[in-house]
């Protein structure tokens, strides 16, 4: 049997979501910029499904469930 394919993307992906999860430890929620780093939003002014995910993942990190829903 050899290798599987993507066995390295996979590692890789693992990776960064075991980064990102530690790092969602680390940081506070004031590290967080004031404006709005969503591209979409800046170029339409209209919210995309993903803007809040890092406040809100940020949040039920640290425990803040009411303040990650609004």
């Amino acid at each position: 049997m050899g290798r599987k394919p993507f066995a390295g993307t996979a590692a890789c992906l693992w990776g960064l979501c075991a980064g990102s999860l530690l790092l969602s430890f680390c940081l506070d929620l004031s590290a967080l910029p004031g404006e709005s780093l969503c591209w979409f939003y800046n170029l339409t002014h209209l919210p995309c499904p993903g803007c809040g995910l890092t406040r809100a993942f940020l949040c039920i990190s640290h425990g803040q469930w009411g303040r990650a829903w609004g």
